[in-house]
């Protein structure tokens, strides 16, 4: 009898995975699973200081993904940032 394509998960892990698919090429011939690739260390982000961008002034305009964003100093010195 031939194996279908797809093996739909039953039970507790199709409850706690919900369309989760295991298909028969999701295992390597050896039958071993595929492991992941090694993840790439992220680097130190940059630390800018808040005066060093605002300069003085309480808000300032950031154009992201064509969207312009307000960040703006609160009366109580806090960071929002509104779109």
């Amino acid at each position: 009898m031939e194996r279908p394509d797809r093996y739909v998960p039953v039970g507790d892990f199709a409850s706690n995975y919900g369309d989760a698919v295991m298909t028969r090429h999701s295992l390597r011939p050896s039958g071993e699973a595929p492991t992941k690739p090694a993840r790439k260390i992220a680097e130190e982000p940059r630390t800018l200081d808040s005066e060093t961008l605002f300069k003085g002034e309480r808000e300032l305009r950031i154009m992201h993904g064509g969207a312009c964003y307000r960040l703006t100093i609160t009366r109580l010195n806090k960071l929002i940032l509104t779109k």
